[in-house]
């Protein structure tokens, strides 16, 4: 795999991201960002820019991912972990009451149970399960385990109603930037732009689509990867259809010239360290 490290030049002073949006195309909107949101020269000293082909594909696919992207990609296999705002409907077999609790009415706004900020749900017999970062098959045994309490062998039906802990964020030149689900189906690239409308034929740059990747600079000092695919090379449609896409991720398409890398790394790394800090972020709708 061929790795570039990109050494960023130093600048006057400090970037500092406001609510207006800072790259064409991005249209980012967010509350106020305090100074935990400066981005420092030094977190922008080293940045992994890595070309999309098959040797990265193959790679990728053998290393299993950080444990808090919640999908991890084992030997190409992938999995999805429940995450915290996830809705799951519950159903045991014979006993409604069970379905739906008593005295809640199923609306819009009530499809099925909530995993809460603190990870867990809560179910009849069940009270405070955990239930973030397991899979469905392993919350549903804990669930089984907890029910045969009370019911004798009890036949649950569990699965992911309502995706809403994991995203990929779309901006730049594509029809429609926004945010997009991780779900059980593993998201490609293809999916993504896909999903976004495509890419702006008028001005977009089929040579700069990236997907920058968030790292914890204290194991190498790398801040972020950023992966380029050359879309006008004809295998690009394959390639993007094999990588997978993790939660966080930002895929952006430029309509600059590839050749004005360090312009353009400096305005879209720091967005990366702003998503990890979801509370700075609207939650609700499209922030691109």
């Amino acid at each position: 795999m061929k790795h570039t490290t990109i050494k960023i030049l130093s600048g006057a002073g400090l970037l500092l991201l406001s609510g207006c949006a800072m790259i064409p195309g991005s249209h980012l909107k967010g509350r106020s960002f305090s100074r935990q949101n400066v981005v420092s020269d030094q977190d922008l000293r080293n940045v992994n820019r890595i070309v999309i082909d098959s040797e990265v594909i193959k790679e990728l696919r053998a290393r299993p991912a950080a444990a808090e992207t919640g999908t991890p990609l084992n030997g190409g296999g992938y999995v999805y972990r429940i995450g915290v705002g996830d809705i799951l409907s519950i159903g045991v077999w014979d006993h409604p009451e069970l379905t739906i609790p008593a005295a809640v009415q199923r609306t819009k706004d009530f499809d099925g149970f909530r995993v809460q900020s603190d990870g867990t749900i809560t179910y009849a017999y069940a009270p405070k399960l955990p239930a973030a970062g397991k899979t469905v098959i392993e919350l549903h045994k804990d669930l089984v385990e907890k029910l045969s309490e009370i019911i004798e062998e009890p036949q649950v039906d569990l699965k992911v109603v309502g995706f809403n802990s994991q995203k990929v964020y779309v901006a730049g030149e594509v029809k429609t930037p926004g945010v997009y689900p991780v779900t059980v189906v593993p998201l490609t690239l293809m999916d993504a732009l896909n999903q976004a409308g495509g890419l702006n034929e008028k001005t977009a740059n089929a040579n700069g689509v990236f997907v920058l990747r968030r790292r914890n600079p204290a194991n190498d000092g790398v801040v972020v990867d950023v992966y380029q695919l050359h879309a006008k090379n004809a295998v690009a449609l394959v390639l993007a259809s094999r990588f997978e896409l993790q939660s966080q991720d930002i895929v952006y398409v430029t309509a600059a010239s590839v050749s004005r890398w360090n312009r353009l790394i400096r305005q879209l790394v720091p967005l990366t360290a702003i998503l990890d800090d979801t509370s700075s972020i609207e939650a609700r709708g499209n922030i691109f």
